[in-house]
């Protein structure tokens, strides 16, 4: 959906991604390319040849995209080999602390981009979204069947601390995600290797600790395959991710039971320092103060220009801005007040940064509980989603930060249709409220006290973490719209902290009206509807069961052509709708500020470059 006052389309993301390999009539071993991409600031066209194994068949696709910025991002990547090293240290801003390092265990947005600086795995995205060998010393090779994965690592790899790295070290690590069974929420992500899901969903603890995934062998020391149950048109760019990581066995054991979240040698700083395999080791943690990166003189990649990044937790994005203006910050979300102020203010001419988000905002529900009606009702919860007006939180609430969504997918992605079931009408909303039930004041009453009152007033409501400004303006604009449109008053249930709110979102499921959000991981609607919706996924907050999007969604994952894909994730789309299983409202758009000399430092469409590649020249 086009923004009405701002030329603007999601990002430049291939319709094809680059886990699938052609045979091309012969028996030779295939070098699988890297050739996703996406950029967020500049006008793109890309173009992308993928093969369809399953079929022998090659099928192209070129999307073109728009992403303006209103000031054009100066962060394209550059390679620091050969250039003077201009030191220094970069000072950077979280809302709140990392809930945990530990990649079995990575979750939310604020943990993954601290552990992607510490951890390394065979493979990275680039600063365009390509895939590129890391630990690996190529792209692997690929079998005929296109189900066999073979990756060779760099010569002489090791730990933060000296030790040796080996392929075991990465068996042992993905091993050991499967043996977390739920635990793992993104263990789900490696079901398509051979023999993970059978690992993970072992319902006998003691089996499921002792077992380990067929799928995946250590040949020698420099040598690691992986099998999959079936090609896989992503899997590449899904084994960029942290649950691909691999751990230091010695130093995780040492510490306490390797499956407990709360091992210390994921929270404390002295332990996570022999762990790694990122360019940065974590040098100091302050828990809920600050966090100090230096560099990590085993890392087997270019040194970072820079020496060190420090990473203050400062609650308020309003403090946080005026420790940038005082010079203490290099980086910065504007907070949403500001962003229309400073957008103008010449000032912040060459500061002032918007970039693009793959990430998808709704109002969210939660299935697991059915002692209230917003889960048991789909009516109500089609009220609810009649009386929002996408139009006015984007450019009421978040000052133009956002551009409305009617559907999970952002725009870009190969499955990408617009579908509005409930577009904003007030009148509507009241006839399916009373449709629901609640046709008297009374009744509406009773609706409303059941919302706000749920587990005694500290679950009701609607909750949001209270850290940032943005899900404060969203949270207000929802409330007032539900008492204009619907006659209720819901109360705002601010959590103090992401980390507080994803424990009791995520964790506890103790919300029943909450926000729910979800930035891609890698660029695919698979990432999307399975790891969102999917009754089996860990990823699902909202609990959400449908066999028929399940099912839907399974087909679309495996289909050999980006029309077919296509078509199922669309029909998996309309029947979550039809359900009401969540409200859809914007995508986002990050606005910051960057001083001047930070270079190389700024936003994807899905996260954070990595901290290696910036250099500052004051």
């Amino acid at each position: 959906m086009k923004h009405p006052r701002k030329l603007y389309l999601f990002v430049a993301v291939l319709l094809l991604l680059p886990g699938l390999v052609a045979a091309c009539g012969d028996n030779t071993a295939t070098t699988t390319p890297a050739t996703t991409s996406a950029t967020t600031t500049s006008v793109a066209t890309t173009s992308a040849t993928t093969a369809a194994t399953t079929q022998n068949a090659t099928t192209s696709a070129t999307t073109t995209s728009v992403a303006t910025t209103t000031t054009s991002a100066t962060t394209a990547a550059t390679t620091q080999a050969g250039a003077a090293r201009s030191a220094g240290t970069f000072r950077w801003r979280q809302a709140s602390e990392p809930k945990t390092l530990d990649p079995g265990f990575l979750t939310d947005q604020t943990s993954i981009e601290i552990a992607q600086n510490i951890f390394e795995g065979l493979l990275e995205l680039d600063p365009k979204l390509q895939v590129k060998p890391a630990l690996a010393s190529a792209m692997p090779t690929v079998s005929e069947d296109g189900k066999t994965y073979t990756f060779k690592l760099k010569p002489g790899l090791k730990f933060s601390n000296g030790d040796s790295l080996t392929a075991k070290d990465f068996v042992y690590g993905w091993n050991r995600v499967a043996q977390l069974g739920d635990l793992a929420e993104y263990g789900s992500i490696m079901y398509e290797i051979e023999g993970f899901e059978a690992v993970s969903t072992e319902k006998d603890e003691a089996k499921r600790k002792a077992a380990t995934v067929s799928g995946i062998k250590a040949v020698d020391d420099n040598t690691i395959t992986i099998k999959l149950n079936a090609p896989s048109f992503y899997f590449l760019t899904e084994a960029t991710l942290w649950v691909f990581f691999p751990v230091n066995q010695k130093l995780v054991e040492s510490k306490g039971d390797k499956f407990d979240e709360k091992n210390p040698w994921s929270t404390e700083a002295a332990n996570l320092a022999g762990v790694g395999t990122g360019a940065f080791i974590l040098k100091e943690w302050k828990h809920d103060v600050s966090m100090r990166l230096e560099v990590n003189p085993n890392y087997s990649g270019p040194k970072p220009d820079i020496d060190a990044v420090t990473v203050d937790f400062i609650k308020d994005d309003s403090t946080a801005r005026l420790k940038y203006d005082n010079g203490e910050l290099d980086e910065v979300l504007v907070p949403v007040s500001d962003i229309q102020k400073l957008k103008k203010d010449p000032k912040y001419q060459n500061q002032y940064h918007e970039y693009a988000n793959l990430r998808t905002t709704w109002l969210q529900f939660n299935f697991s509980k059915n002692d209230n009606p917003l889960s048991t009702n789909p009516k109500l919860r089609q009220a609810f989603a009649y009386a929002m007006d996408r139009q006015l939180i984007t450019d009421g609430a978040l000052n133009g930060s956002g551009v409305p969504t009617t559907v999970l997918l952002p725009e870009g992605l190969v499955g990408y249709k617009t579908l509005d079931s409930y577009p904003y009408n007030k009148d509507k909303a009241q006839q399916m409220l009373k449709e629901a039930g609640y046709d008297t004041p009374e009744k509406v009453k009773q609706l409303e006290d059941q919302i706000n009152n749920y587990g005694g007033g500290k679950s009701g409501g609607y909750a949001f973490n209270a850290d940032t400004d943005q899900w404060k303006a969203v949270a207000e604009s929802v409330q007032q719209q539900l008492k204009n449109n619907l006659g209720l008053n819901i109360k705002l249930n601010p959590i103090s902290t992401f980390k507080e709110f994803l424990a009791r979102r995520d964790d506890n499921k103790e919300f029943i009206f909450m926000r729910g959000s979800w930035g891609a991981d890698y660029p695919d609607p698979q990432n999307f509807y399975e790891q969102c919706f999917a009754s089996y996924s860990g990823n699902n907050k909202s609990n959400y069961k449908s066999p028929v999007f399940d099912e839907l969604v399974k087909k679309g994952n495996v289909a050999s052509t980006p029309a077919q894909r296509a078509e199922y994730y669309q029909q998996a789309e309309k029947v979550m709708q039809d359900d009401a299983a969540y409200v859809p409202l914007f995508n986002g758009i990050q606005v910051r500020l960057q001083k001047p000399y930070i270079q190389n430092f700024g936003w994807t469409a899905q996260s954070i470059l990595p901290f290696k590649y910036v250099v500052i020249k004051k």
